[in-house]
């Protein structure tokens, strides 16, 4: 081979190297899907944000629904004592 040759297939070879990509973190492209505050505690990906919404909803929906229980109880009692 001839040395012009090896020298230029080594300055191709290291200039693919220096222009190369760099590879982006698995934390980089999980970041992107993270949704919320940095200073509200661990990340939470978009599903398990959307879980604690219904959740939450749940919660408040079975707490009216008790304060209704508890208020038409109160009224049937309310009603047979004045009967």
């Amino acid at each position: 081979m001839d040395s012009t040759y090896k020298e230029f297939v080594i300055y191709k070879l290291r200039r693919k190297k220096t222009n190369a990509p760099t590879p982006e973190a698995i934390s980089a492209r999980l970041a992107t899907k993270v949704t919320g505050n940095i200073n509200s505690g661990p990340p939470l990906l978009g599903s398990a944000v959307a879980i604690e919404v219904v959740v939450a909803v749940a919660v408040e929906v079975g707490l009216a629904m008790d304060v209704a229980l508890e208020v038409a109880i109160a009224l049937e009692v309310a009603i047979v004592v004045v009967v």
